[in-house]
């Protein structure tokens, strides 16, 4: 038996309709459904929303989205937990529509149950081809926060912290944060 995959466009995948409980992105052209995540991934992001929202308004830096379709190629679209555009990078975003991988200065991805590989591998590569300048991983189970800078093609490893440390990462090293007010 031959399974065939019809793959889709980026145009395509923002007309689809989402059910309320599951989670779209399209990769190399192929829908990818995942379940909406848990209440202590919910928290680290509402956490923090709370701090980088404060901290971006106070200094009138941009813009913080979180669950923003982010087009990366004509067949991949990513929903990353939160983005931050700065202020250059907005007037590109259309408020109406998606967000293209220029636009985000920083992306954040919140491990949930099974998307450790996804986040840690898969999404790391794609975001530094894409050229993210930027990239957070944080891990509310493990309680560990991972800031990583571009470097000409390549993520480099900027801030690695846990617990209940208090941490400074680009593009915020003005800004504590406290990762206990990220954890359940």
């Amino acid at each position: 038996m031959t399974i065939q995959v019809a793959k889709i466009s980026a145009e395509q995948f923002h007309h689809i309709e989402v059910p309320g409980g599951l989670r779209f992105e399209l990769v190399n052209g192929e829908v990818i459904v995942s379940p909406s995540p848990r209440s202590y991934h919910s928290h680290a992001v509402a956490g923090l929303i709370a701090i980088l929202r404060t901290h971006i308004r106070a200094y009138d830096l941009g813009r913080l989205f979180t669950e923003l379709d982010t087009e990366f190629s004509p067949l991949d679209v990513r929903r990353p937990d939160l983005m931050f555009a700065t202020k250059k990078q907005l007037k590109k975003i259309d408020p109406n529509g998606a967000a293209s991988s220029d636009d985000a200065e920083l992306i954040v991805e919140v491990i949930s149950l099974g998307s450790d590989r996804t986040d840690r591998v898969i999404k790391f590569q794609q975001y530094a081809k894409a050229g993210i300048r930027y990239y957070w991983i944080v891990d509310p189970q493990r309680r560990t926060f991972e800031a990583y800078v571009l470097t000409g093609k390549s993520y480099r490893s900027h801030v690695k912290a846990s617990g209940d440390a208090v941490v400074r990462a680009k593009p915020f090293v003005d800004l504590a944060i406290p990762l206990q007010e990220l954890w359940w």
